[in-house]
């Protein structure tokens, strides 16, 4: 019986041997090489799945659209108006996004503004809004007269126009870009 303890522990020892230095340096290897294809296969996907400098999306090497995206084109660098007073301001607005905006009054798409001093710091946040006057279908452009409320004061002021999505977001906190126009008040 003894004998046969023995036997067993010296197979033991010779199991432990081949283990320790056969099989779990092999299993160290392929979870190594496992991690290291795995890595590559996040850093090709992060690649193919970009986005650029224009702010477009890419899947798979695919272009694909964003959600709220427009390009707002404004066709001076300044105007003039007095205080208090509504102003009309002729834009161009291109459809860049995914979806087609359509004239609903619940949940309507807007071109609104922003107010910003000379230091260019905001000063209002909700300008009046001016409805889509039609359904805008990705890449179309739109033309439409802002309807632009002036401050009260004299002053050197900037709009910021931007697209919004009535009761759910800004395109430009989406990431599109928006317009700055310089707005003199005498």
């Amino acid at each position: 019986m003894i004998r046969y303890y023995n036997n067993w522990g010296v197979k033991m020892d010779k199991f432990k041997k081949i283990l320790v230095f056969g099989v779990v340096p092999i299993l160290i290897i392929g979870l190594m090489i496992l991690n290291a294809n795995l890595q590559s296969k996040k850093l090709q996907d992060a690649k193919d799945n970009s986005i650029d400098q224009n702010n477009t999306k890419h899947i798979n090497n695919k272009t694909e659209l964003k959600q709220y995206d427009a390009s707002i084109m404004i066709d001076k660098t300044a105007v003039t108006a007095k205080p208090g007073k509504k102003i009309k301001i002729a834009l161009d607005i291109k459809n860049k996004s995914a979806m087609t905006w359509i004239q609903n009054k619940k949940s309507s798409i807007n071109l609104s503004y922003h107010i910003l001093n000379e230091k260019k710091e905001v000063i209002l946040y909700d300008g009046l809004r001016t409805p889509i006057v039609k359904t805008v279908k990705s890449g179309e452009v739109l033309n439409l007269d802002a309807i632009v409320q002036v401050p009260d004061k004299a002053g050197i002021y900037y709009l910021e126009f931007d697209m919004v999505h009535r009761g759910v977001t800004w395109f430009g906190a989406k990431g599109s870009t928006t317009t700055l126009l310089k707005l003199e008040v005498e």
